[in-house]
């Protein structure tokens, strides 16, 4: 069935040369200067609000004002303690329940937050908790998002990409299958080549859709959401893992990449009508290869796709509901945005 699913929806996305084509321009602009920052990682817009996430700065969690860029509070310990995670893996805003949901990579937990005038004024804020994975539990996964009716995780099993979850963490089921290891190297083992399909995630803010788009390949995926299934509905592959090399470590293998190994999409972002991917497509020997300046740009249901070029280089990327502003990360730390061309 997994291999049944992922075949329809990769036919939605034929005549991939003309897919992107269209290229329209975006100049940028600096949004909150580096010197007001440390080391931000990710960025939501939460209605009125702008919320960075930063890597390894305590507090975690910082809340600006979208319009005057004021800092409104800050909050979220890095620890071992019950309101403290280890990581931030990644970041969702519901936009109905004005609430952040951050999760802990390392822990397999989500915490939840109301961005409300309360939690602007408090200090040291308490989460309410999502999700929490059981200490003997055995589902492998990274990265965790709500959807309308479940749980989503991107999936480190073999047997799929995703995994779903209901609203009290039992598994439903893995979907979306891997490419065939042939793509890259017949001789991978099945775990080896899950291993090089690791994605960034976007679910739609009205909770119903999910894309991904593939660190070290060219490609993107878009499913929907159902209560009990992943279905694929369009895949776009400029290219698969290239440069690696498959070694033997005793009697099963690992990979390793190479100064020629190929950096795919580094960020993804989404509105309830676009999906905004930003590609690197550099080789690892190129120092700047965490970064990129192209964005492609599709429509939920695959029909529409251009790409915008910008003028600055960035590694991460957030757009705001209104497909208005592309928000991103320079090297030097600065947020800046970028005018989305109509």
């Amino acid at each position: 069935m997994i291999s049944i699913l992922t075949f329809l929806g990769c036919n939605r996305g034929e005549d991939k040369e003309h897919l992107f084509a269209e290229i329209v321009y975006a100049d940028s602009e600096i949004f909150i200067d580096a010197e007001k920052l440390v080391d931000p990682r990710f960025m939501v817009i939460a209605n009125d609000l702008f919320v960075v996430g930063n890597f390894k700065h305590d507090p975690l969690i910082e809340v600006y004002e979208l319009s005057s860029k004021k800092l409104r509070n800050s909050f979220l310990n890095i620890g071992n303690g019950p309101n403290e995670v280890l990581t931030i893996g990644n970041v969702q805003y519901i936009s109905s329940e004005r609430k952040l949901l951050v999760a802990d990579l390392h822990k397999k937990r989500m915490f939840g937050y109301t961005l409300d005038e309360d939690l602007l004024k408090m200090d040291n804020p308490q989460p309410t908790i999502i999700y929490e994975r059981e200490e003997r539990s055995s589902y492998l996964f990274d990265k965790l998002y709500v959807g309308d009716d479940n749980l989503l995780a991107e999936s480190r099993d073999t047997k799929g990409r995703v995994l779903l979850l209901d609203k009290s963490g039992n598994a439903i089921g893995y979907f979306l299958g891997y490419p065939d290891k042939k793509n890259v190297d017949k001789s991978l083992g099945d775990y080896n080549n899950a291993e090089l399909y690791a994605s960034a995630i976007t679910v739609s803010p009205s909770l119903n859709k999910m894309a991904l788009a593939t660190y070290s390949a060219g490609m993107i995926d878009i499913c929907e959401i159902k209560q009990d299934s992943i279905i694929p509905v369009w895949n776009y592959t400029e290219f698969y893992p290239q440069g690696i090399m498959v070694v033997p470590m005793g009697d099963n293998t690992a990979v390793a990449h190479t100064s020629k190994s190929r950096n795919g999409f580094t960020s993804i972002s989404s509105s309830d009508k676009f999906i905004y991917a930003l590609f690197s497509g550099k080789l690892l020997e190129d120092k700047t290869y965490p970064y990129g300046n192209e964005v492609y740009v599709v429509s939920w249901d695959g029909e529409k796709t251009y790409k915008i070029l910008l003028d600055k280089s960035i590694n991460r990327l957030a757009v705001d509901p209104e497909d208005e502003y592309i928000y991103g990360i320079t090297p030097e730390m600065d947020i800046v945005r970028f005018k989305i061309p109509k």
